[in-house]
């Protein structure tokens, strides 16, 4: 697991990782970003530049807190980067060991001997490159392999300080700097238990009182004279061995670049650092509202001399694979076809994407670290096309006019359902062609125009909506032919009234039969009764 870390569903396709990270360690599938360890420096660029705290550092302070549970003492190597945060180096020692830890020592005792060898390997090479810094360190060995025989041989001053201090006290030893790439060298070392940075080791000082400032320190962590081992061209400097310092990976990958070509020769000991500002610029160093200068300043207090260390711990460096990728040039120029770029004019080079150049991203396209997507002109020019084609397509006639009732936009919907064609309506006042007041309406700011049904011509209907867009800048009237809708619906009525008629015509027919039915069983049934009244009387014997 590397030393920096992406929270997934956090990241927001701004690409502001990419564009901060000239290594371009990172790749963006289905619009969420991954690193790709391989390539990372873990310099922790992209966590300062990150809007969306997307990234963050690996966390290994459980692993601290077992060993402290432990029963084999934990010292602290403490880079001198602490005394510009809030606490004092006095502070540090005294709120480190109440934490629970053993002892603390700076981390720049270990820096004298190195630099001490640095010197030797100069004298005897002609050139070497420092080994402090492992983002840079792995950056040669990933992008430049052929200079890899150039780094110093001997460990960086965080591995020979812990290498002292486990020898000399037989304990487990704890970086804490303000460096995430130390994390990935300290798992790479036998001499260390772990490395943690200035806000992880906080969480251990809570329930600890801040001690005063006046306490002593202890002889091993009273070294005030090698303050300086933080600051860049300090590290090394003598009157016979010359001193270069390359800040800033970007500056790095150019100068190597030059060395790599022979278009310039290095001399003496060459400082490179991936942060500009070396141990004091770095994107997780305490206390960033304090310029460079002023941190500095804090860090070289008098010089003093003090007995140190002479151990020195050999290191092999080797070129590894990732860094700068071959591709097959014919799947690349495929992409920057796909992302409208055949020839060199098509290549804007804006950056929107994060990649230094288009045929960059075509080539992280290829590897599967980007998606064409992520090209801002592409994807405006996509989306411009898709306009068009939705334009085209629709059967609704679109008209678009600006303040002046200029026309910007007539659509082939609009040439066949008013007959004028586009050419002659286009940059014309719609006044000419069509009535105008619903969009003078709208643009003057004067309210809303419903949906509404008009006769445009008298074999024509449309229902018509008008609507500000780009800010009320212009006006967009959209017309739906309802023509033949209103056929049906008129010849709807009038079945409607037909068969209204029809039955009321079919209702008084009934009446009537029922008024000829009801007069006739009526004098049936009178006639009726006048019979049987005869016949009851025949029976009786009344008959005259």
């Amino acid at each position: 697991m590397g030393a920096i870390q992406v929270k997934q569903g956090y990241c927001k396709n701004c690409y502001a990782c990419i564009r901060a990270c000239e290594v371009k360690a990172t790749s963006i599938r289905r619009g969420q970003a991954s690193i790709i360890e391989e390539d990372c420096l873990s310099c922790g660029e992209c966590i300062l530049v990150c809007p969306q705290s997307a990234r963050v550092i690996r966390d290994d302070l459980s692993v601290v807190r077992n060993l402290l549970r432990g029963g084999t003492p934990v010292w602290v190597s403490l880079a001198p980067a602490a005394a510009v945060g809030k606490y004092s180096l006095n502070q540090w020692e005294v709120l480190l060991k109440q934490a629970g830890f053993a002892g603390v020592s700076l981390t720049s005792w270990g820096a004298v001997s190195v630099a001490k060898a640095y010197r030797q390997v100069a004298r005897r090479e002609g050139w070497v490159l420092t080994t402090a810094c492992p983002a840079a360190v792995k950056l040669v060995c990933r992008a430049f392999p052929q200079l890899t025989r150039r780094l110093a041989p001997v460990a960086s001053p965080m591995v020979t300080h812990a290498a002292w201090l486990k020898q000399s006290y037989g304990a487990k030893v704890v970086f804490v700097g303000p460096c995430a790439a130390k994390k990935d060298e300290a798992a790479r070392s036998s001499h260390l238990a772990a490395a943690l940075t200035f806000a992880e080791i906080e969480t251990l000082f809570s329930g600890c009182a801040t001690p005063s400032e006046q306490e002593p320190p202890s002889h091993t962590f009273s070294a005030q004279g090698l303050m300086h081992f933080p600051i860049p061209a300090f590290r090394a400097a003598t009157d016979d061995v010359p001193l270069l310092s390359i800040e800033g990976v970007g500056d790095l990958v150019g100068y190597l670049t030059r060395v790599e070509r022979g278009e310039t020769e290095p001399c003496g000991v060459v400082e490179i650092s991936a942060c500009r500002g070396s141990c004091l610029g770095g994107p997780v160093a305490f206390s960033r509202h304090l310029t460079l200068p002023e941190r500095r300043a804090i860090l070289l207090p008098v010089r003093e001399d003090y007995e140190h260390p002479s151990l020195t711990v050999r290191s092999h460096h080797l070129p590894l694979g990732g860094g700068r990728h071959a591709h097959d040039e014919t799947a690349v120029q495929e992409v920057l076809r796909l992302l409208g770029k055949a020839d060199l004019e098509g290549e804007y080079n804006c950056g929107a994407c994060g990649y230094h150049t288009c045929r960059e991203k075509a080539a992280a396209v290829v590897s599967g670290r980007a998606e064409l997507e992520m090209c801002l002109p592409y994807m405006r020019t996509k989306a411009e096309s898709l306009a068009n084609v939705i334009l085209s397509s629709t059967p609704n006639a679109v008209i678009l006019v600006d303040k002046d009732m200029v026309v910007h936009e007539w659509n082939a919907a609009a040439e066949r359902m008013f007959g004028i064609a586009a050419h002659e309506a286009l940059h014309q006042e719609l006044g000419k062609f069509l009535p105008d007041e619903d969009y003078r309406t709208v643009l003057t700011g004067r309210g809303q125009v419903p949906s509404k049904k008009i006769a445009i011509m008298p074999a024509v209907v449309t229902l018509f909506a008008v609507a500000p867009v780009k800010g009320g800048e212009l006006a967009m009237g959209i017309y739906t032919d309802i023509t033949r809708l209103e056929e049906q619906s008129q010849s709807l009525l009038k079945v409607r009234q037909e068969t209204v008629e029809k039955a009321q015509e079919v209702i008084n027919k009934q009446m009537r039969v029922a008024q000829e039915i009801a007069s006739l069983l009526g004098e049936t049934t009178a006639e009726s009764k006048v019979l049987l009244l005869k016949l009851m009387k025949a029976v009786q014997g009344d008959v005259q």
